[in-house]
């Protein structure tokens, strides 16, 4: 009976096909058995050299407001974008996202791209360490960050090319779209 390795390990990739924005490799590796296999992979074109390796972030941003079901205090929003995604042929409803400029961190992109995308300010509440979103075709890391935006904030209007969405009570009823 042959000895079971205790972990797959990488022996090369190679570029099969380099664009603007993303680049296909093919990757060869030893599975835990031993066994060489060949993986389709697509990495970004940008990010290199980011802290740990992430090229994005992801902005869970929670929007204290007053209640708008005649409660008294607070309740929790959180904020959504809508934008059309090319490679789903779709709109789609996400949170505030983007790339890690050279010299960001998670946490500063995090609160760059939350006020470009939506206007919004906050401070970040945490940043997960690097997070795989789709890690059986891509390479990207990104860190999933929470940001908080006080009460008396705004809807603001200079945005012009993201359509805002926030889901409120969700501590009451999941998450609630509400336009």
């Amino acid at each position: 009976m042959e000895a079971r390795k205790s972990s797959a390990e990488h022996v090369a990739s190679r570029v099969l096909v380099t664009g603007k924005w993303l680049r296909l490799d093919e990757v060869t590796y030893l599975d835990e058995e031993g066994k060489r296999r060949s993986w389709e992979r697509v990495s970004r074109t940008t990010g290199d050299g980011q802290e740990g390796g992430v090229d994005g972030v992801a902005v869970k941003t929670v929007l204290k407001r007053p209640r708008t079901d005649r409660g008294q205090g607070e309740e929790d929003c959180v904020v959504f974008v809508r934008q059309y995604r090319p490679a789903v042929q779709r709109y789609t409803l996400e949170f505030p996202a983007g790339l890690v400029d050279p010299g960001e961190s998670p946490s500063q992109a995090a609160l760059r791209e939350l006020k470009e995308e939506t206007g919004y300010t906050g401070r970040v509440v945490s940043c997960s360490p690097p997070l795989t979103l789709d890690g059986g075709l891509s390479s990207s890391l990104c860190c999933l960050v929470e940001v908080e935006v006080s009460q008396g904030h705004n809807y603001p209007t200079n945005i012009a090319s993201v359509n805002l969405v926030m889901g409120c009570s969700i501590a009451r009823a999941g998450v609630r779209i509400v336009g």
